[in-house]
């Protein structure tokens, strides 16, 4: 066809580029249609019909990954956001300040947390940790890990030992058999600090 036959968008700017003939193929991506374009004169054959459906099929295969990509890591975010502290204790004294980042633009969402307990009203325990890994996984047992550290930093008067229960329990959730942290514990009356 002539480009002045195809019912597309932008055929002014085609044909001032000089273009005389163009196969435009439908590439669904979800419910949205995207253009796909082959700016060269239209040879009327089956094996370059089928050239160009091979082409277009891959394209809609390629954006649907692209955009499943996107949501997951949209999804990982809104997890990770939701599973930290979403207010900071307020233990006299002190004043305490926050601020968090999920790694550099463009990266996928990791297993980086912190949490701020006070177990009793003289003492203020500081964990910041990693689970090694990217995406849902790692935000998934971040969320768990820190609420198991939280627990036992309630429940358990001594860090070191608040570090080797959590490392008994550690293996039993999925995603955390890799993590780092750093446990801190102040003492809100004399201010001695324990790591």
């Amino acid at each position: 066809r002539r480009l002045g036959d195809l019912a597309v968008g932008r055929i002014d700017d085609a044909e001032r580029a000089g273009l005389q003939a163009v196969v435009a193929i439908p590439v669904i991506r979800g419910q949205a249609a995207v253009g796909f374009a082959w700016p060269e004169p239209l040879v009327d054959s089956d094996s370059r019909s089928s050239d160009v459906m091979v082409v277009a099929e891959l394209c809609g295969r390629a954006l649907m990954r692209a955009r499943s990509h996107e949501q997951e890591r949209e999804i990982a975010l809104r997890l990770q956001q939701s599973l930290l502290p979403p207010n900071l204790p307020k233990p006299p004294g002190v004043d305490l300040a926050t601020r968090y980042e999920a790694g550099a633009r463009g990266m996928e969402v990791g297993g980086d947390w912190y949490d701020l307990v006070t177990p009793t009203p003289n003492r203020l325990i500081a964990i910041v940790g990693d689970v090694v890994g990217r995406g849902l996984a790692a935000a998934t047992a971040m969320g768990q890990l820190r609420h198991t550290c939280s627990a036992l930093a309630s429940a358990v008067d001594d860090i070191e030992e608040m570090v080797a229960q959590l490392d008994l329990l550690a293996p039993d959730i999925e995603g955390a058999h890799m993590a780092t942290m750093v446990v801190a514990s102040l003492d809100l009356l004399t201010y001695q600090l324990d790591i």
